[in-house]
């Protein structure tokens, strides 16, 4: 969604399979012009403007990483290292730097600088990035085990968000504009908070003393970390929810 909520955007299954998709209020949802004739296509992410968004077309093995703006639809981001399988995750608020994954390498991409791999021998993954794009985050790690949440700073060291030799699993999936508050889960099941230089903050979910409980995770936030939304499961089913925060 962009910053101020007028210009959502998405996938949905029409006729020709699933296509991305832009919402505004004047204009209903409209299927992304897809100059590439994929057949699947899916947008992730937009930038607070609304104008430019970020996703990836074709199947499970082949899909592509695209930049779509209204004046110039939907192109492929990249040469090389992204003409492989890969997916666009995020965009910074400004619409300049694109982050997402590359086989399993997660990938910054800009287009005066091209693509640059963040962690070039491990297995990775991009989700968001701050409003210039000089922060990353997401995961670094095995895919289905060990895989810790972690913080891209602008020359690419890698910083961890959370680092626990007892949990299996941490991820950071989204971080406010200014880059002092990242939101994911642990162990796939644990929403968490983190502001910048403060300790990490385990959120409540629904029903979590309830033998049922599955899962809290956080994928997003605002106001400065005092509003965040993401999902979970309890006795009621999955349920999608917001965490409310003090300063």
């Amino acid at each position: 969604m962009s910053a101020d909520g007028s210009v959502i955007v998405g996938s949905s299954d029409t006729a020709e399979g699933q296509r991305a998709y832009i919402w505004t209020k004047e204009t209903g949802m409209l299927v992304l012009d897809d100059t590439m004739m994929d057949i699947q296509s899916s947008a992730r992410a937009v930038s607070a403007d609304g104008t430019v968004v970020v996703g990836s077309t074709g199947g499970t093995a082949d899909r592509r990483a695209f930049r779509w703006t209204n004046e110039t639809g939907m192109t492929r981001i990249g040469t090389g290292e992204l003409d492989k399988d890969c997916a666009a995750l995020g965009v910074s608020d400004d619409g300049t730097t694109i982050v997402g994954r590359v086989d399993f390498k997660a990938f910054r991409w800009n287009e005066a600088q091209g693509i640059a791999l963040m962690a070039p021998e491990e297995s990775s993954v991009a989700f968001d990035a701050s409003n210039d794009g000089t922060i990353i985050v997401g995961g670094m790690g095995p895919v289905f085990s060990k895989r810790k949440a972690v913080r891209w700073n602008k020359s690419g060291a890698a910083q961890d968000v959370y680092s626990n030799p007892d949990s299996l699993r941490s991820t950071a999936l989204d971080i406010s504009p200014e880059g002092k508050v990242i939101v994911g889960a642990i162990d796939r099941h644990t929403a968490y908070m983190q502001r910048h230089d403060e300790d990490l903050t385990i959120l409540g979910g629904l029903n979590r003393d309830d033998a049922d409980f599955v899962s809290d995770v956080a994928k997003g936030s605002g106001l400065g970390g005092t509003i965040i939304v993401g999902s979970s499961t309890g006795y009621d089913g999955h349920r999608a929810v917001r965490w409310l925060l003090s300063e």
